[in-house]
């Protein structure tokens, strides 16, 4: 059946396009701050709500599945997979047209970059609904693991071409044009289709399963059964003693992602580099991060990932890669470090996500999954937000430091002066080390 690995192929093409298009954002962010007037804080939380509505929208809790938020839910009632994939594809590229057009207001951004989001939660949750008809669940996690790999491929790619668009036809066309390019998503609904064998027999199998739900279950016990599982969502957190620290983890690990995102590009150029030689240091960690993913794969395989593996040594790999950069103005060095920076945050979410099952039960799993997008989300929302906020109160210390007073304290007290300005550097490479 060539359907499904059509349907595997835009799938691969929506998280490339989605992933590349959060790390695109940080190509356009002190235009927009300049352009606007505004702050980095407000602009960067408009770059994070395009991931965080996602994944705040992306899973919804039921006793037998997973599905998508209450919202999407609806419209699954009302329109095929097919058509909200369609809708959606459609939402994803109009956001970034509606910046392109509208670009009065930092208000403006938020609302063409949450619709955005919204989009591609409309284009990617039905089709992977879709992709569950086509392949048996001792395959779907195999495919799954495939078209994952595809976003930081996005990272590596579609940076360069948003700052050639902004190059060539500055800043509002260029929105215009990675709208236009955004809205190929809209071929990942086009080949959401169930097989018309699968549709008929998961539609009698429905009908069938509700019938003896409704003969079966009265309204009080099903009263009783929704509280039993209100409790069992909770009570996952206290019968699992590791999974609070994994959540941490991963609030953490979102945390860095988004905030390296959106601020590399600028932490390039604070270094010196060229806006060319800056947006291509998104392309070295977007490979690294690929080449993170196909690592923890094979330590998945070989049954070598672990807690030291998975979250501790790529922490440290990428705290000290992120701390060493901002010494460095050599361009190739850079380049490396970001390699290696995006290398560890790819084994580092992958693992996090690989390690729930051995962590809780099996039935308890799904409540893990939930727990972890939500607090992923939560992350991800406020990550562009206090990013922004710390880096532009670190940049009035610095300011600060640099008056004649303080350059008389700088010669007086030479080694505590080095210790707060780092070279005589601005931000955000001070916010990377607080990170």
């Amino acid at each position: 059946m060539m359907g499904k690995w059509i349907l595997v192929v835009t799938l691969c093409m929506r998280l490339f396009i989605f992933s590349g298009s959060v790390k695109s954002n940080g190509v356009i962010l002190d235009k927009l701050v300049q352009q606007l007037d505004t702050s980095h804080s407000l602009v960067a939380w408009a770059f994070a709500l395009q991931n965080a509505v996602a994944m705040l929208l992306c899973k919804y809790f039921h006793r037998y599945y997973f599905c998508p938020a209450p919202f999407t839910l609806i419209l699954l009632r009302v329109f095929s997979n097919r058509q909200l994939c369609i809708v959606g594809g459609v939402l994803c590229g109009a956001g970034y047209v509606y910046c392109g057009l509208f670009l009065n207001s930092v208000w403006q951004v938020f609302v063409g970059f949450i619709v955005s989001s919204i989009g591609f939660t409309f284009s990617g949750l039905p089709a992977f609904f879709v992709l569950q008809q086509y392949f048996s669940p001792e395959d779907l996690p195999k495919i799954i693991s495939v078209t994952v790999l595809c976003d930081y491929l996005g990272v590596a790619a579609l940076p360069p071409v948003l700052q050639y668009f902004l190059n060539q036809y500055g800043l509002k066309n260029s929105l215009l044009l990675f709208g236009a390019l955004v809205l190929n998503v809209i071929a990942c609904g086009v080949a959401s289709k169930v097989p018309r064998s699968l549709r008929k027999s998961k539609l009698q199998a429905t009908k069938t399963e509700k019938r003896k739900e409704e003969e079966n279950i009265s309204k009080k016990r099903k009263l009783i059964r929704s509280f039993t599982e209100v409790f069992d969502f909770v009570s996952t957190l206290f019968q699992h003693k590791n999974i609070v620290t994994l959540i941490v983890l991963e609030f953490v690990a979102y945390y860095v992602f988004i905030s390296w995102a959106l601020f590399l590009v600028s932490l390039g150029k604070s270094l010196g580099l060229s806006p060319t030689e800056a947006v291509l240091l998104s392309t070295g960690g977007g490979i690294g991060g690929f080449v993170g993913r196909l690592i923890a794969v094979f330590l998945f395989q070989y049954q070598k990932m672990n807690a030291f593996s998975s979250s501790l040594l790529p922490n440290l790999i990428t705290g000290i890669s992120l701390l060493v950069i901002t010494f460095q103005s050599n361009f190739y060095i850079i380049m490396f470090l970001s390699f290696l920076s995006g290398l560890s945050q790819g084994i580092n979410i992958s693992g996090i996500y690989g390690l729930v099952p051995t962590i809780v039960c099996f039935h308890h799993y799904k409540c893990a999954i939930c727990f972890e997008n939500t607090f992923g989300g939560i992350a991800v929302q406020f990550s562009g937000l206090l990013s922004g906020k710390l880096r532009h109160h670190l940049e009035v210390l610095t300011s600060k430091l640099r008056n004649p007073v303080d350059q008389v304290y700088e010669f007086r007290y030479p080694s505590a002066s080095k210790g707060i300005c780092i070279s005589n550097r601005s931000l955000p490479e001070l916010e990377f080390i607080l990170l």
